[in-house]
């Protein structure tokens, strides 16, 4: 995966990304943004978006290995959760204003945002809406949110944000722009990054993971 920062943070490997057949998965991307001290705290409690999905699990299980509670949301509930974890129902789709975000994420350290809508097999979307609500609205919620509360956050955002992102040996500061590829999914993402850079700008601490 490609790696992203701003505010404090700072990519593990600064000035490239990660490629070659051993890339790690989405999850393994989000779980060395903690291992690497990407997040200047030791971490107890993390919000977790996208709970129920495959990075999601991969998340929760990670967190548990670590001894880390979560704060889970998701449409659906995960079958299992770390121990001192609780769960919400989210659809992200729905609009959470502050008190609401509170409540689902309450007294955590940092949060995972993982959760997106992602076209399913066979599915030929004729509009982007489901994915602007679900993947770009959002971020701005929670990247306001999590800058009032000096939280960071860390996206699991995508190569898709790329110019090129089919071109080997891309860097973390290779230009970006919708190329077409991902669809309504893909212009979805390169938005989310603008919105989240934008609440970086007014002081969010940010961590991008792009695999």
């Amino acid at each position: 995966p490609r790696s992203g920062s701003s505010g404090r943070f700072s990519s593990p490997f600064p000035g490239r990304g990660f490629c070659g057949s051993a890339s790690p998965t989405p999850a393994d991307a989000l779980a060395r943004a903690l291992r690497f001290g990407r997040l200047p705290m030791r971490l107890t409690r993390v919000g977790l978006t996208g709970a129920s999905g495959v990075v999601g699990r991969a998340l929760l299980r990670i967190c548990g290995e670590r001894g880390i509670a979560v704060a889970a949301t998701s449409r659906r509930r995960p079958a299992v959760l770390p121990a001192g974890s609780s769960w919400a129902p989210w659809d992200l789709r729905e609009e959470r204003g502050p008190g609401a975000l509170d409540a689902l994420f309450p007294g955590v350290d940092a949060l995972l945002h993982a959760g997106a809508r992602v076209p399913r097999p066979g599915e030929a979307p004729t509009s982007d809406r489901e994915f602007i609500e679900a993947n770009v609205r959002p971020c701005g919620d929670l990247g306001r949110w999590a800058a009032a509360r000096g939280l960071p956050i860390v996206f699991l955002s995508s190569s898709v944000v790329y110019a090129d992102p089919e071109r080997e040996g891309i860097r973390e500061d290779d230009p970006k722009g919708f190329s077409g590829l991902g669809g309504f999914y893909g212009s979805s993402k390169v938005r989310a990054e603008e919105v989240f850079e934008a609440c970086a700008e007014e002081g969010l601490r940010l961590v991008r993971r792009r695999p």
